[in-house]
């Protein structure tokens, strides 16, 4: 991400935030303990994206990788890094579109 340098090694980001969407039915069965405790568990309070990046290990001991940006309705990040690092990723994004 930082040197641009090639690599097999890849990084797996995972973000997650509060659902500011979801909004309970209102009514005696939304509000029941055991239904708010299912629409946790469902996930419906919590938005996740997850991205897998190349990142060689050198620049993953020289620090954690934050993107820039988070999308959670296209469900996509966006991350500052070197041109080399930006080719290889829309690469690896025009071979899992084809896939």
């Amino acid at each position: 991400m930082r040197c641009g340098t090639p690599t097999r090694e890849r990084l797996r980001v995972r973000k997650k935030c509060r659902n500011s969407n979801f909004q309970p039915a209102e009514g005696s069965l939304s509000q029941h303990p055991l239904a708010v405790l299912l629409d946790f568990v469902a996930g419906k309070y919590h938005q996740s994206v997850e991205v897998t990046i190349p990142l060689c290990s050198a620049c993953r001991k020289a620090g954690g990788v934050e993107p820039k940006y988070i999308d959670f309705e296209e469900r996509r990040m966006t991350f500052v890094g070197h041109k080399v690092w930006s080719d290889e990723v829309l690469r690896l994004r025009r071979e899992g579109e084809n896939a």
